[in-house]
């Protein structure tokens, strides 16, 4: 558990909150997105003083048709300075702006896939960041692969009640084990239908979370109590095996 509380801080906290940044959930960062896609940045080069050009070649693409340019918003003389070295590599998420270009930034949910950590401060975290983005691509893969609609069209927020997950501690999975589950949502943001799209290899854990979606799961839009019609959103849960005196559990998190 402290070790994966050390990916939370080193993935997110530099990046997000020193940026004042929502935390983007992986499903929800690959819906919202225009283009998903790993890439290395091969040239770097200014553009006024908030944005800089990337040349990147690109690895894997998840969404989006291929492209040679992106743009980024640096604005490095803020909190929010953001900057891609030449020659690392990136699994990016970007957005077209008002000029049609395909824009990424500090709060977009990009992730360097090369960062390095210090081993001696904390050893064995690079392995864990590894394993973590390993699970990261195997979602976006599966996504792909399998021609899912990913939806969430009035971007609800959501949560679980009364710690409801849990009762999924415990369990022994494979390590890097994830379920993609359909919500389906009434117009007064109650979950009206659960239907598993990969399961968690555990048919009580799959019922379990089953449950949990059924009734401990809030819906929410900023202060709205209901949306103009029913509609439907993919929430992905992730297993994170025990460490030590830990337990594994599953979450809706993908640290």
């Amino acid at each position: 558990m402290k070790n994966l509380i050390l990916i939370f801080f080193i993935l997110f906290f530099t990046n997000s909150f020193a940026c004042d940044c929502a935390i983007i959930q992986l499903i929800d960062g690959y819906e919202k997105a225009d283009f998903v896609a790993t890439a290395e940045i091969q040239k770097i080069t200014p553009d006024g003083s908030n944005h800089h050009n990337l040349e990147i070649k690109i690895d894997e693409i998840f969404k989006g048709s291929k492209v040679s340019k992106l743009k980024i918003k640096s604005i490095l003389n803020s909190s929010c300075a953001f900057y891609t070295p030449e020659g690392s590599n990136w699994l990016i998420f970007a957005y077209e702006d008002n000029e049609k270009e395909l824009v990424f930034g500090s709060c977009s949910g990009a992730i360097q896939l090369d960062r390095k950590v210090n081993e001696e401060k904390y050893p064995g975290l690079t392995k864990k960041i590894e394993l973590s983005n390993h699970r990261k691509l195997n979602v976006l893969r599966y996504i792909k692969e399998k021609e899912l609609d990913i939806k969430n069209d009035f971007r609800l927020d959501y949560t679980f009640l009364n710690d409801c997950l849990d009762n999924g501690k415990g369990f022994e999975l494979e390590e890097g084990t994830f379920g993609l589950f359909k919500i389906r949502v009434s117009k007064k943001l109650k979950v009206k239908k659960v239907t598993s799209i990969k399961g968690l290899q555990n048919e009580t854990l799959n019922r379990i979370v089953t449950q949990c979606f059924m009734e401990s799961f809030e819906l929410y839009m900023n202060d709205e109590s209901k949306i103009p019609k029913s509609s439907e959103i993919t929430v992905g849960i992730y297993f994170y095996g025990a460490e030590g005196e830990h337990q594994s559990f599953v979450t809706t998190y993908d640290l």
